[in-house]
């Protein structure tokens, strides 16, 4: 789609460059996406790190490196903050448009200084005389008034907000920005014919192969992060027992980023294994290509974990999954799909495995999947409406 004007110059705000296997989707989706309204469209992009399989996205795409900024513990926090906001600054002379492109970057963890960060953000923007829209976006719990009050002015501030589910748009409510609000859909349904394949898993294989996958925020080096990962090594070992296959997929990585990547949870989780047991556990990491992400879903019967695009890969290749719930965003997409979700704060390893054993036999509704591409196309429809606008 092109109506004819010139090719613009569009900033992504996301989670990208931290070795975060969604999130390098996310990227993927959102200039596909975009290039199909503007083609020869040129992006600056918002990272800390590398982007995995950056060279698949083609030309005109520019990191910034504007993360290692905040990450800088050299500096005070009131140094870092006002550096960062001066390279965006830099960088948003350049461009037209700040996209903000899918993810959870709404939300306060563990307070509302990010999306007061946001906000600064997006005046800035504004002041340098860019549109603002935001394309599949999460919003995570938003516990205070403060929070609230962020992220109402946030969406005040832009042209188009539109949010990957119902959960995200109930959260507008609450912040009474709800009215300015689009539901659409996660962009990585978008990504649909690169990731969709036909399962070879059924119910009736002999042995059954589980993909299990961790988030290391809610496996903290505590008593209560040491406890539930002591149920999930648990409930693996009933599994492995019982005649399944485990695979402990790695999602994101550490070495990138120099933050704690999936890796270390899972080695915690192995240490809570026997011996034997630990040598029936495989590992795996997947990137952003989607050859290999089509193959490895293709190749198991059901995923359970913590990943949010574990369950959006595992439904569009037609997988059944299990939700271990530590943001609104899993319990959505369990209750979209009709899937079992546990609660960690509620976790025992008798009903996660029941819960397995249950889903093996569901198959996402296809009617569903059908209408999250559809929401997810949605995104850039609404996006191209304001453009011509």
């Amino acid at each position: 789609m092109n109506d004819g004007a010139p090719p613009a110059r569009f900033f992504l705000y996301g989670f990208y460059g931290h070795g975060n296997l969604g999130d390098d989707l996310l990227l993927r989706a959102v200039v596909e996406g975009i290039r199909r309204l503007r083609p020869g469209a040129g992006f600056i992009v918002r990272n800390q790190g590398p982007v995995t399989a950056l060279d698949s996205l083609g030309p005109e795409i520019e990191l910034t490196g504007i993360d290692r900024l905040m990450a800088d513990r050299s500096h005070g926090k009131l140094s870092r903050v006002l550096a960062t906001l001066r390279a965006y600054g830099r960088y948003f002379r350049r461009c037209d448009w700040l996209v903000f492109g899918g993810g959870t970057v709404f939300h306060q963890r563990p307070t509302a200084a990010p999306l007061l960060l946001l906000l600064l953000v997006c005046l800035l923007a504004r002041l340098s005389g860019l549109r603002i829209a935001a394309l599949g976006v999460g919003v995570a719990d938003l516990r205070s008034g403060t929070a609230r009050l962020l992220l109402r002015c946030i969406v005040f501030l832009t042209d188009l907000f539109a949010v990957r589910d119902v959960a995200a748009l109930n959260e507008c409510r609450k912040a009474g920005a709800g009215g300015r609000v689009r539901l659409a859909g996660d962009l990585v349904y978008g990504l649909a014919p690169a990731l969709r394949v036909a399962p070879t898993g059924n119910p009736s294989r002999s042995t059954p192969v589980l993909a299990l996958s961790l988030y290391p925020p809610a496996l903290p080096e505590d008593q209560a992060g040491d406890q539930l990962l002591a149920i999930l090594s648990q409930a693996v070992a009933i599994l492995l027992e019982r005649g399944w296959q485990v695979i402990l997929l790695t999602f994101q990585a550490g070495s990138s980023t120099g933050g704690v990547g999936d890796e270390a949870v899972i080695a915690r989780l192995s240490a809570g294994l026997a011996p034997t047991q630990r040598t029936q556990v495989t590992r795996r990491s997947l990137t952003a290509g989607g050859a290999e992400i089509a193959e490895f879903f293709a190749g198991i019967d059901l995923h359970c974990g913590m990943r949010f695009h574990g369950h959006v890969l595992a439904s569009l290749s037609g997988l059944p999954f299990v939700g271990l719930s530590h943001d609104n965003k899993i319990d959505e997409i369990c209750r979209v799909f009709a899937m079992p979700c546990l609660a960690l704060d509620r976790l025992s390893a008798a009903d996660l495995v029941a819960a397995v054993e249950t889903a093996r036999s569901r198959k996402p509704d296809s009617g569903v999947l059908e209408t999250c591409i559809r929401q997810a196309a949605m995104n850039f429809e609404h996006f191209a409406a304001v453009m011509a606008g």
